[in-house]
């Protein structure tokens, strides 16, 4: 099913007719304001750097690797041209950075195709993602 407004109207009006406990919540949160985000290696890099800190340090983090990695941005073929230790100063720990470079390093040589993972099942999406160091059963269902 595609998230569409159609369908997330639907849904909504379900809910809410369905459930009071749910219309209560969906009354006081607002419209669904969920966004697509197409860049899945932006994603996955900034799913590695958030792991256990906290959501302000892990944006600052990303924030200065996004300006380090200049005007070609964080892209697998950007990323790969970087060592373990010239992503340190940014703020990515040691093992964070060696996980980035491998996930670069996979996307660049095909072992994880990120262009195809959206038709895949849940099963092996799972099964390319956790290839990748520091990607784990649930970042990949995340």
């Amino acid at each position: 099913m595609r998230l569409t407004t159609k369908t997330v109207q639907k849904a909504r009006r379900h809910l809410r007719a369905a459930d009071p406990v749910m219309k209560e919540m969906i009354d006081a949160v607002g419209p669904f304001t969920l966004r697509f985000d197409g860049d899945r290696f932006g994603l996955l890099v900034r799913s590695i750097i958030s792991q256990q800190i906290s959501t302000s340090a892990a944006r600052s983090i990303r924030r200065r690797l996004q300006e380090f990695a200049g005007p070609d941005g964080l892209t697998a073929e950007n990323l790969v041209k970087f060592t373990v230790e010239e992503l340190r100063p940014v703020g990515v720990s040691s093992q964070k950075a060696s996980y980035v470079a491998d996930l670069a390093s996979k996307v660049n040589d095909g072992t994880v195709n990120l262009r195809q993972i959206g038709r895949l099942s849940d099963e092996r999406v799972v099964e390319t993602l956790t290839q990748v160091r520091g990607i784990g059963y649930w970042t990949a269902q995340m």
